[in-house]
């Protein structure tokens, strides 16, 4: 994400994306302090992934169906943040911050 360039939003509107956003988010800066890399989150993103879909194929064998895939769809919801985190670790790692 380029700081500080306008970006195109949803109906034309132009904003500008925070300059504080990727570099001083406390949760990126304590992942790099424990010595998180953006593989290993990646890794865990392609984990959820496969963990979703392994627990909705169980599903069809569990007593109650029902919360086995609702359980599924949830593991699988945490792919998308394990990515996100990855990215802005990925952003982190390449500008020295």
């Amino acid at each position: 994400m380029n700081r500080g360039v306008p970006l195109p939003a949803a109906g034309g509107v132009i904003c500008t994306p925070p300059p504080f956003f990727e570099e001083n988010l406390m949760l990126v800066q304590r992942l790099r302090q424990f010595g998180v890399s953006s593989d290993v989150l990646q890794v865990m993103g392609l984990a959820s992934i496969l963990g979703s879909i392994a627990v909705w194929a169980k599903a069809k064998s569990s007593g109650d169906p029902a919360h086995a895939e609702r359980f599924g769809i949830f593991v699988g919801l945490w792919a998308p943040t394990f990515f996100v985190l990855a990215d802005h670790l990925v952003t982190a790692e390449t500008s020295g911050s």
